[in-house]
């Protein structure tokens, strides 16, 4: 099951975990877990099983109400991961829309400096 996300959060960012949480030792903070659970009732778990802050913090960020199994845990973090991937996918391409918009400046600019030192050397 922990495998699962592991794999699915290496599939996704390329072999990096998120940030520095180690997933693969999620399930010794899932120890006496009753599901179903509410996302509430599983951040208190965790932080009684001793996981970090970060571990912790990520699964309350998470849009979950009640989580019915592990599954639906590992299916939020694959959520969360897309769902940033999407965002920077966004990012980058606004990012790229002003490059360009720029470039298209600067050529212009560089176009009506050329025209004015035509000018001047010529007459």
């Amino acid at each position: 099951m922990f495998d699962k996300i592991k794999d699915i959060v290496s599939d996704i960012t390329g072999g990096s975990d998120l940030g520095s949480l180690d997933l693969g030792g999620l399930e010794k903070y899932l120890e006496g877990v009753s599901w179903p659970i509410s996302k509430d009732d599983l951040v208190v778990a965790m932080k009684n099983n001793g996981a970090p802050d970060a571990v912790v913090d990520k699964v309350a960020g998470l849009d979950l109400g009640t989580i019915n199994s592990p599954d639906d845990l590992v299916t939020a973090f694959k959520g969360g991961i897309a769902d940033a991937g999407d965002q920077a996918s966004q990012h980058a391409g606004e990012l790229t829309g002003q490059v360009d918009a720029a470039t298209q400046d600067l050529k212009s600019d560089a176009g009506a400096a050329t025209e004015d030192a035509k000018k001047k050397l010529l007459g």
